[in-house]
Order: C-alpha cells, then structure tokens, then sequence
C-alpha cells in the first residue's frame, strides 16, 4: 500500500473537497481520483460515500492497520492507534 495515496485520503476526509487535496498534494484531480479509488479497492473497507457520510454526521474516522488482527480490538478498546480524522 502506498503511504502516500493514505495520506491523500486523510487530506480528503478533512477537507472534502477534491480540489482543494488535489492542490495541497501537489496532483491532478484525476489522479487523486485515480489514488483514492486505488487505495479503496486494495482495503475494501471504506469508499468516498461512506467517508461522505461519517463527515456530514460529525463521526470521526479511524485509519489503521487492518493486517495485523489484534489491531482491530485495540481500536475498539479506543487505545491510541492509526490516525483519527475528525472535524476540528
């Protein structure tokens, strides 16, 4: 997985705003677009409606390390792992 096409992710789900991550990251829209439906497929867990939908209801998102399955309990005890996205 690319760190990077993550890190475009995030700057995504704050902003919401294709343009706007397209020209912090230094990219064409279409080739945001062609990043973050990259990296949906390959983690199959999240696409662009369900982030829509986690921001328009003030519900943050936790972005972590689904390989490693003792990560999954961690999160769900809420100890500090991944990143969280959430409105500021």
């Amino acid at each position: 997985m690319n760190t990077e096409h993550v890190h475009e992710f995030v700057l995504l789900a704050r902003s919401c705003s294709f343009q706007e991550t397209a020209a912090q990251a230094f990219l064409s829209q279409s080739s945001l677009t062609k990043h973050i439906q990259s990296l949906e497929k390959k983690l199959g867990v999240m696409d662009g409606t369900a982030a829509t939908l986690c921001r328009e209801n003030g519900l943050p998102i936790l972005v972590f390390d689904l390989a490693h399955p003792a990560n999954i309990a961690r999160a769900v005890k809420g100890e500090d792992i991944g990143t969280l996205v959430q409105e500021a």
